[in-house]
């Protein structure tokens, strides 16, 4: 079996029998950031993962993985998943999240969540989350992740631990996303 790109698999198959791989698209995301939430969802800064779909009955799989730590007190971080369409304003694919308001409270669906003790300064959670999109068109396509510390209205930090210093023992990693166009 083989997996091809800029066609679809299986080549020449039936009509009606989507599901191969038009094309994909890699992006890797390395700076190192803390970002400030205020309670609220907001974009990480530069993230912009981009397809353009060959067909717009196409739909896009979307692999992300996030390297992310909340921090201190701050111990609860939580990701959707927003794209734009064209330079269009970003939305909410909240179809993508878990659910909200268990246990009767104001809990938030997330496309990914983690989180430490809040005494474990080196706690760092690596998440994975895979949505296929139906976006129904050909235009480009940007996809970003937003994400929050809902706890104590705080920070989010990206590919580093909450507490940082440049001993060898402070470790980084990427994050990223793959998006991969489907034949429906």
């Amino acid at each position: 079996m083989a997996i091809f790109t800029n066609g679809v698999f299986p080549s020449a198959g039936e009509t009606g029998d989507g599901g191969g791989v038009i094309q994909q698209e890699y992006y890797v995301y390395k700076d190192v950031r803390a970002v400030s939430t205020g309670g609220n969802f907001v974009v990480i800064p530069y993230w912009d993962a981009t397809i353009t779909p060959r067909s717009s009955s196409s739909k896009i799989l979307i692999t992300a993985w996030l390297d992310w730590a909340g921090g201190d007190s701050r111990y609860t971080v939580g990701c959707r998943l927003f794209y734009a369409v064209g330079s269009g304003s970003d939305s909410h694919i909240s179809a993508a999240d878990g659910s909200t308001g268990h246990l009767g409270g104001s809990t938030h669906g997330c496309f990914m969540s983690g989180g430490h003790q809040n005494w474990d300064n080196y706690g760092r959670s690596g998440n994975s989350a895979i949505y296929l999109h139906e976006p129904n068109t050909t235009t480009e396509l940007h996809y970003r992740l937003y994400v929050n510390e809902s706890r104590d209205n705080s920070t989010v930090y990206i590919n580093r631990y909450y507490y940082q210093t440049n001993a060898a023992y402070m470790n980084y990693a990427t994050s990223g996303m793959l998006l991969q166009e489907i034949s429906s």
